[in-house]
C-alpha cells in the first residue's frame, strides 16, 4: 500500500513460515518459538489479504479454506463463534482458563468480547471474492458478518468495548460486493461509531475496558488510530462509490 513493492515481497515470503501448508491457517505462535499448532482466525485473515494484495494466491488461498473448514466446523452459531483450531480441529478452552476462553471464543451474548473477529473475516472473504468471483466466499463473508448484525447491542458501546470497529471493514468491503442498501447502512452507521469513540484530540485509544485513558501510551494510540483511519478510509471509499 506504501508502494515499498521491494521490501512488501520480502516480508510475504517470511509470512509463508506462519501458514500451515494443510490446513491454510496462519499460526499464533512465533515460528522460531512455536509451542504448538494452534491457528487464529485474526491472523489468518490478514495473512489471506496480504496475499491478495501482494499477488501470492497461494497464501490467500490457504487461508480461504481455512475459513471455509473453521465455519463448517462450527458447534454453536450464532451464539458462539470459535476462532482457533489446532491443526484441523477446534480449540475449546479449559473452564478454568477465561483469558484463553477470550481469545478462542466469542460469544455474541455477552459484552466484552473479541467483537473484531466477524469484521476481519468478512474483510478477507469479500475481498477474496472481489478477487476470485468465487460465490462461496461471498456467503461465508455474508454469515461472518451476520453474527454481528445479530449479536448483542453491547458490541456497539465504544465505551465498553472498542472491539467492534473492524465491523466496519467488512461492511465497506461487502458494500463495495454487493451494493446492497443494508451495508450502506451499516456502513454509514459505523462512520457515526468511529466519530463517536474519538477523542477530543483527534486519536483513538485501545479498548477503555482492557485499559484505562492513562494507561494508554503514546504508542497504543498511535497503533490504533492508525488502524482507524485505515478502516474510516475505506469506508469512505465504499460509501463514495455507492450511488446514493
Amino acid at each position: 500500500m506504501l508502494e515499498r513493492y521491494d521490501l512488501a515481497q520480502k516480508i510475504t515470503k517470511r509470512l509463508r513460515d506462519f501458514q500451515d501448508a494443510k490446513t491454510g491457517g496462519a499460526f499464533a505462535g512465533h515460528p522460531d518459538h512455536r509451542v504448538d499448532q494452534r491457528q487464529d482466525l485474526f491472523p489468518t485473515a490478514q495473512l489471506g489479504m496480504t496475499g491478495l494484495t501482494t499477488g501470492e494466491m497461494n497464501l490467500a488461498d490457504g487461508a480461504y479454506r481455512w475459513f471455509c473448514s473453521l465455519h463448517e466446523a462450527q458447534p454453536d452459531l450464532p451464539n458462539k463463534l470459535y476462532t482457533a483450531t489446532n491443526g484441523p480441529r477446534l480449540v475449546k478452552p479449559p473452564r478454568d482458563n477465561p483469558d484463553l476462553e477470550w481469545q478462542v471464543v466469542t460469544d455474541f451474548n455477552k459484552p466484552r468480547q473479541a467483537f473484531y473477529n466477524p469484521g476481519i473475516a468478512a474483510a478477507f472473504l469479500g475481498r477474496y471474492h472481489l478477487t476470485t468471483e468465487d460465490e462461496y466466499a461471498l456467503r461465508l463473508a455474508k454469515a461472518f458478518l451476520s453474527l454481528t448484525e445479530n449479536g448483542s447491542k453491547a458490541q456497539f458501546d465504544y465505551r465498553e468495548s472498542v472491539q467492534v470497529c473492524k465491523y466496519g471493514w467488512g461492511a465497506a468491503v461487502l458494500l463495495d460486493a454487493t451494493g446492497h442498501e443494508d451495508y450502506l447502512k451499516e456502513s454509514i452507521r459505523m462512520v457515526h461509531w468511529f466519530r463517536a469513540a474519538q477523542s477530543s484530540d483527534g486519536s483513538w485509544d485501545n479498548s477503555p475496558f482492557l485499559m484505562s485513558r492513562a494507561e494508554n501510551p503514546d504508542d497504543v494510540r498511535m497503533e490504533v488510530t492508525a488502524e482507524f483511519v485505515q478502516h474510516l478510509a475505506t469506508l469512505s471509499t465504499a460509501i463514495g462509490g455507492h450511488p446514493l
